[in-house]
């Protein structure tokens, strides 16, 4: 029988109340909540629109989530007469921009300890897994890493492992044995637990088992709701909060060898002008504010739910300032070897024109010392090679015949003064 659409909540601030709170308390004990997991694109947001009926739920064909925020999806089931909640959470992904995982898991925890403050515990917990995949990935084994850890190993038995796209072609061929593997190698402790196993084939019927089954459960609390209500600890402290963690400080260790390494190759090249260097810098820059951000998430979870969003601020603005720092110490360096470069050019003019002053001054002084020794043409030969700068070709030829014009009136002189003389 189809269901109801009746509304869509977001738990960006978790209120204290719902927007059904004149409801009395009696219709509020027979809500069903039902929790939604899984990695970005698996089907969450698809599978929950179709089984609410909800139309106004976002999902897309793409890898990157439609879901940033924890929402309520809650319609009326027809055949049982309960009000069930569907919750759509994020997945936890590094490569999304504008959201860590830290983020992820605060909202998520947030939204947890609401229900768990409002005394409403969650009758089942669905993980969404796309059958569809061709082998566990990273992201993946992430998101399953975090289910187990925010779930605990007493509610298992209240988890139903979802595999969607069972209509998929390569489904029809190596579904069975992806199924399989989900069960005895991906989600062995799960399967221990008393979790169940079931398919969905993007249709309607598919959704409504899951829905009846979910029915005849329990509810329960989860992990992380005892350990930060009923054990005092902070968020870090929980058993997810370890687990985010150990990856926060795994990811800072591997990133800051890669800064290291960028930065040892940035240095033999700090010299050269060539794009190699400035894509190295560019490098540089993207790694360091990858660290910084993978810093402020380690942070993020010592300061718990409250002063995340301001650390983050502080961070971002934190990495502009560094990266404007880098850009001007590039821009000095530039500017400082073309000073220098400018310098030596001139000096080495003026050291030129200075030696050339100096050897013209040295001829024309030894031109006077040698006037009544030698003769003025073998003189001005002499005083041709003397002066650099100036071609022999022009100097010689015109020096040589200025000293044999003053050697011929040098000799008429003296003969008259021996004419004089007899």
């Amino acid at each position: 029988m189809a269901s109801r659409p009746r509304n869509k909540e977001n738990f960006d601030n978790y209120p204290d109340q719902d927007p059904d709170s004149s409801h009395e308390s009696s219709a509020e004990d027979d809500d069903v909540v039902i929790a939604v997991m899984g990695s970005t694109g698996s089907g969450k947001s698809s599978f929950i629109k179709l089984l609410s009926g909800d139309q106004t739920v976002k999902t897309g064909d793409s890898l990157e989530s439609e879901t940033i925020d924890v929402q309520q999806v809650s319609f009326q089931d027809e055949q049982t007469g309960h009000r069930i909640i569907l919750v759509d959470t994020p997945g936890f992904d590094d490569s999304r921009d504008g959201m860590s995982d830290t983020e992820v898991l605060r909202k998520i925890t947030g939204f947890l300890l609401d229900e768990y403050d409002n005394k409403r515990k969650l009758n089942g917990l669905i993980y969404i897994h796309s059958i569809a995949s061709t082998r566990f990935s990273g992201q993946s084994v992430r998101n399953l890493k975090m289910f187990k850890s925010l779930c605990g190993s007493e509610t298992y038995k209240n988890v139903v492992v979802l595999t969607t796209f069972w209509d998929d072609k390569s489904a029809q061929t190596m579904g069975e044995k992806r199924e399989e593997e989900l069960k005895s190698k991906f989600c062995k402790p799960l399967a221990d637990g008393g979790a169940t196993f079931m398919r969905h084939d993007r249709t309607i019927p598919s959704t409504q088992k899951v829905l009846q089954y979910i029915l005849t459960l329990v509810p329960t609390n989860v992990q992380i709701t005892k350990e930060i209500r009923e054990e005092g600890k902070a968020l870090e402290n929980t058993t997810a909060g370890s687990v985010r963690s150990a990856e926060v400080n795994q990811l800072i260790i591997q990133h800051k060898a890669e800064i290291s390494e960028l930065q040892a190759q940035l240095q033999l090249m700090i010299e050269s002008r060539d794009e190699m260097r400035e894509q190295l810098a560019k490098e540089t820059a993207d790694m360091q504010r990858k660290l910084e951000r993978l810093e402020n998430e380690k942070a993020e979870l010592s300061m718990g739910l409250d002063n995340e969003k301001q650390a983050r601020q502080k961070l971002e603005q934190k990495a502009r300032q560094e990266k404007d720092a880098q850009i001007a110490a590039v821009k000095g360096m530039e500017d400082k070897f073309d000073a220098l470069e400018r310098k030596r050019l001139e000096e080495e003019y003026e050291r030129k024109l200075n030696a050339e002053r100096i050897a013209r001054k040295d001829a024309e002084e030894k031109l006077r010392r040698k006037e009544d020794v030698k003769g003025w043409g073998k003189l001005g030969l002499e005083l041709a090679e003397d002066i650099p700068l100036v071609p022999n070709a022009i100097a010689k030829p015109f020096l040589g015949t200025l000293g044999a014009g003053v050697d011929l009136l040098s000799r008429n002189a003296r003969r008259k003064r021996q004419q004089s003389q007899k």
